[in-house]
């Protein structure tokens, strides 16, 4: 199975609500990975490292829910947090060509059913962007900024980043 590598913009969210875009999340702090879940056993891979799919084994877990998917998200790398963002395989489908709108339905189906450290990436109508801009300035340990994307996009489609800093904190 190939997995897509998203293509990454910085970008304002002026740029981000042009492109269409039409969602927001909190950025979290901590590097891309990916969560192989089958059979009771997680592995979770770092992932997208310099623009490819980089397979390197980080950490193994065990969860007792059924739940066979390939999940994304980040890994907090101060308090081992991982955030689920997006899922691209469930069940022995293949699901990255979904629009992320009904990926986001299946991973809340299935975030839940791993551990508590495992917390779901809540997703925004772009209207509340400026509100949420507010919450990283105030947690800028916790967020790094904001991500917009389409949800009628595929896995494959861009996302909109809007870092909080680039060399020092910035206006959004």
């Amino acid at each position: 199975m190939n997995f897509p590598v998203p293509r990454i913009i910085n970008s304002t969210l002026a740029e981000a609500i042009a492109a269409g875009c039409d969602c927001v999340m909190l950025k979290h702090v901590g590097y891309p990975i990916s969560i192989n879940c089958s059979e009771g056993v997680g592995n979770v891979y770092t992932a997208f490292r310099f623009g490819t799919l980089d397979r390197t084994l980080v950490e193994t877990f065990v969860y007792t829910e059924p739940i066979n998917a390939l999940l994304v998200g980040a890994k907090d790398p101060f308090t081992n947090a991982i955030h689920i963002s997006d899922i691209w395989w469930v069940n022995g489908t293949d699901v990255q060509n979904l629009t992320y709108r009904e990926r986001y339905i299946l991973v809340r189906l299935n975030a839940h059913k791993l551990d508590p450290r495992f917390q779901m990436v809540l997703t925004y109508p772009i209207q509340a962007a400026q509100e949420l801009w507010k919450t990283v300035m105030k947690e800028p340990k916790a967020y790094c900024g904001l991500v917009c994307r389409k949800s009628k996009d595929t896995a494959a489609g861009a996302l909109y980043v809007i870092r909080y800093y680039e060399t020092e904190p910035r206006a959004l």
